[in-house]
């Protein structure tokens, strides 16, 4: 179905194709004045290092006040434009709910969400909103994109579960949330090793414990060509649209 026609004649793609890498600094400064009554000005926004593979944006809450919301350059390189402000906004939520000390029942509960909503049907003056409006979510986590970046591959000898990162990490105890030194060394020490974890969703000790086969590489990312590279991620991308 072909896209409907916007200014100029030109379709919403095309708009969007004008300013493919806008000036975050200059949207957060739009967004900040036209649905949050100017009320972030002690939050800040950039992109992120390359690293950033995971999720398309977070904000971060300083300890002595503020908070930093990044931008994920790798995932939203390969996105719309539409899905930048998407994000954008959703973390500007998040810092707006931080800085006014209001209190939700979750991450996105319901004093999220009526925020999100209100946007999302907002009709006020607003020339950076994309064709049909914005579409805030509680999620963008984006997973297509996220395993462009997973080339490494580590399976076990054993059962046969893989692990995908972007990183080449070898699985380790270090995944698991509870972890932190002091509490692997007191467990080792007791002959319980990964007793301090209770998360009967931690996939590492899960693994250990019902398992216990070792994980090795199955393949690196120079192993395969340039042009096998380029081919996986044109498929990653046409599945996308």
């Amino acid at each position: 179905m072909a896209e409907a026609e916007g200014f100029g004649g030109l379709t919403a793609d095309e708009l969007e194709a004008l300013d493919p890498h806008p000036d975050v600094h200059a949207l957060f400064s739009h967004y900040n004045s036209t649905y949050f009554d100017e009320c972030l000005g002690a939050c800040s926004v950039e992109w992120s290092t390359k690293r950033m593979t995971l999720c398309a944006g977070v904000c971060h809450f300083q300890r002595g006040g503020g908070c930093r919301i990044k931008l994920s350059e790798p995932l939203l390189k390969l996105r719309p434009l539409r899905d930048l402000k998407d994000t954008l906004l959703h973390e500007m939520i998040h810092a707006e709910l931080f800085l006014k000390g209001v209190r939700d029942d979750g991450d996105h509960g319901k004093v999220f969400r009526s925020r999100m909503d209100a946007i999302n049907k907002a009709t006020c003056s607003d020339p950076q909103r994309p064709p049909g409006g914005y579409h805030i979510t509680v999620f963008h986590t984006m997973h297509d994109e996220v395993n462009v970046y997973r080339t490494h591959v580590w399976a076990c000898s054993r059962c046969g579960n893989t692990v995908k990162r972007s990183m080449n990490r070898p699985p380790q105890e270090a995944d698991c949330r509870a972890f932190t030194k002091a509490a692997a060394a007191a467990a080792a020490a007791a002959g319980a090793p990964g007793a301090y974890c209770k998360d009967a969703r931690c996939w590492f000790h899960m693994h250990s414990k019902h398992c216990g086969g070792q994980y090795n590489k199955e393949w690196l990312p120079g192993e395969i060509s340039n042009a096998q590279l380029n081919a996986h991620l044109d498929a990653c991308l046409a599945r996308m649209h």
